[in-house]
């Protein structure tokens, strides 16, 4: 964020933001889904985004093409948004996310589909391993799999990396650290609950 706007990044500080977005109308534009509304202007989209009171690394904005992205979602509430070139075995990837998700949410109680919105599989993606809320972004090449000459070990890795992610948003949501110093403990529960959620899956099928 301090590479898009002058601010104060640090965790401890929190603030509600206002974001207007122009980009051309072939882009598809998502941010944190609090308050989140779009006008047409021809030859602009402009979306406007109103956050509750976050820290300013919470904040995350995903533009893309609409030629190069698509998204696939035959399981209900889950979009993921992925390249329209790479076709790999995408439906065992949706079962691994959607399997994770919903233990995730049975285990803390939650609403179920509160986590099964919009997940993005980026190519080349720099994951600062920083969760943004509401958001899942995965490094497109982390959760590429193929069943046919992939080793079960691969799938064991990939459903790993999901229960991370998935379990990030959960307590980054919860828990914000007052100095970047003390990440580290949101990164070890994360890390923690979600080898436990994983092991819960594979233990139920």
């Amino acid at each position: 964020m301090r590479r898009l706007f002058p601010c104060w990044d640090v965790p401890g500080l929190k603030a509600e933001f206002v974001i207007v977005i122009k980009v051309p109308e072939y882009y598809n534009v998502f941010s944190n889904p609090f308050l989140f509304a779009s006008t047409s202007k021809p030859p602009l989209m402009i979306h406007y985004i109103v956050t509750p009171e976050i820290p300013t690394y919470r904040i995350g904005i995903v533009i893309f093409d609409k030629h190069d992205y698509t998204n696939i979602s035959p399981l209900q509430n889950l979009k993921l948004w992925r390249r329209e070139l790479m076709e790999v075995q995408w439906d065992q990837i949706l079962r691994l996310i959607e399997d994770v998700t919903r233990t995730v949410e049975h285990t803390w109680q939650l609403q179920e589909g509160y986590f099964l919105k919009n997940q993005f599989a980026i190519a080349g993606l720099t994951d600062d391993g920083v969760d943004k809320l509401q958001f899942v972004l995965y490094r497109e090449e982390d959760i590429i799999y193929n069943e046919k000459i992939d080793p079960i070990a691969r799938k064991i890795e990939l459903s790993r990396k999901i229960g991370r992610k998935v379990v990030g948003q959960l307590f980054g949501t919860a828990v914000s650290p007052s100095w970047w110093s003390c990440m580290w403990l949101n990164e070890g529960i994360a890390t923690l609950f979600g080898v436990y959620t994983i092991n819960q899956v594979f233990f139920h099928v």
